[in-house]
Order: structure tokens, then C-alpha cells, then sequence
């Protein structure tokens, strides 16, 4: 079966933004638990491909120096520049410039038929069941599937849906 993408976005430096938590090392030492957590359990060999994008302009040499050593995955990283985002906009609208700038760079969502996204900090422990749901559901025509209990936590979307709203 195909499997789709998981994109993780993050913003490790938060530039002052209103209402972002914790310190740029902190926000880093999470999103790389994250990376670490999913490249246990998303390896390459099973086909799994991880997307992280960034949009703080923070270096990731770290990350990707400690990632290199496991080798287990396949991660795809994309780092944009903050001049491309507005902090006075807030974190949502943010949000979906990174999505749709990583929708237009990655290579491995690009050549997907969809993508499942999460929030970058937090790993959600049972994400192989929600990636094959998501799959499925998508293979079977769907577009869209999102958890409202936890409304910015899990999506999994269609990528020419995305693109049609754009």
C-alpha cells in the first residue's frame, strides 16, 4: 500500500509571536523528540516519509546531525525564511502559509496523492493507525479527515484539495 507523507510543521524560534510557549532550546529538544519518536516508528524500510518544515529560519544542522545517526528514516526537511511569515497575522494564518509553502516544496508531498499533517511538538503515539485510516480513506476518494477534538493536532488531506483552495 502507498503510504502518505506525514508533514510536521514547526516554528522553533517564535520572534515574539503572541501566545507561543517555552524557549526556542525548549521548542528545539521538543520537535526533535518528535522527529526521534517518529523515526522509530515510521521507518524508511516500511516505506514511511517524514516531511519536517520550519519557518523560523532556525538552524537545523543539530537535528539533522543527531537523525543522521539513526538512519531509520526518511525525512525530508525544508527551512523557510521568517520573511516569508507574518507574526502580526497570528500562529493560524502562519500556519497555512508553512503548509502551503511545504506543499509547493516538498518533493515527497508533491509527488503524493496526500499528506497527513501534524503539529510539530507533540507526538501523537498511535500515528501508523491514523496513517493507514488516512490512507485508506483517501485511496477510497475521500479528501479530508481531522480530529475535532484536538482540531490543530491531526489532519490528513488530499493534496489537490488543498491545492483547489489555494
Amino acid at each position: 500500500m502507498n503510504k502518505l507523507p506525514l508533514l510536521m510543521t514547526a516554528s522553533i524560534s517564535t520572534r515574539g509571536m503572541n501566545g507561543a510557549c517555552f524557549t526556542n532550546q525548549e521548542r528545539e529538544r521538543m520537535y526533535m523528540g518528535a522527529l526521534q519518536y517518529y523515526s522509530s516508528v515510521l521507518p524508511k524500510k516500511d516505506g514511511f516519509k517524514i516531511v519536517f518544515a520550519e519557518n523560523s529560519g532556525w538552524d537545523l544542522t543539530s537535528i539533522k546531525n543527531i537523525l543522521r545517526k539513526t538512519e531509520n528514516a526518511d525525512i525530508e526537511f525544508i527551512s523557510l525564511s521568517p520573511a516569508c511569515f507574518d507574526i502580526s497575522k497570528g500562529k493560524g494564518y502562519n500556519e497555512l502559509l508553512l503548509i502551503n509553502h511545504a506543499i509547493e516544496l516538498s518533493t515527497c508531498i508533491r509527488n503524493s496523492i496526500g499528506f497527513m499533517k501534524v503539529t510539530g511538538r507533540y507526538p501523537i503515539y498511535n500515528i501508523r493507525y491514523f496513517l493507514d485510516q488516512a490512507c485508506n480513506f483517501i485511496l477510497e476518494g475521500g479528501g479530508f479527515i481531522h480530529r475535532p477534538e484536538r482540531p490543530s493536532s491531526l489532519r490528513a488531506l488530499r493534496t489537490e484539495l488543498v491545492r483547489s483552495f489555494r
